[in-house]
């Protein structure tokens, strides 16, 4: 279940160059320097758990390292987000049929045990 339906933003090479520029080329996870094309832009607060446009927001999105520190990241991200599900589903009202009528033969008897004891 994902809480934000909205697309995503999309990025130029110009726009990610002056990205990683504006936040020094820096990984905001390890805080180690950006040296390669290997980032991502990363957001800081999972997409899925936040409403509408404010998950693509400039203060929510980072440069990231694509392969140690993003997987990392995202192995957290999806922690949360199942939790996050998990709590949604519990106090959301409950949509189960009810019970009130229950189910009935069409009229023939259904024997409670239909098959003969085996004789030794």
């Amino acid at each position: 279940m994902t809480y934000n339906q909205t697309s995503r933003r999309r990025f130029t090479a110009e726009q990610r160059a002056a990205f990683l520029h504006l936040h020094r080329c820096v990984c905001y996870w390890c805080l180690e320097p950006i040296t390669d094309d290997a980032w991502d832009i990363e957001h800081v607060i999972a997409r899925e758990l936040m409403p509408g446009k404010d998950a693509d927001a400039d203060d929510n999105l980072k440069p990231i390292h694509r392969k140690g520190c993003h997987k990392t990241k995202t192995a957290l991200d999806r922690k949360m987000i199942a939790k996050s599900n998990r709590i949604r589903r519990d106090l959301a009202p409950e949509t189960r049929r009810s019970t009130r009528h229950p189910i009935r033969s069409a009229g023939r008897k259904i024997p409670s045990r239909p098959f003969e004891k085996r004789q030794k």
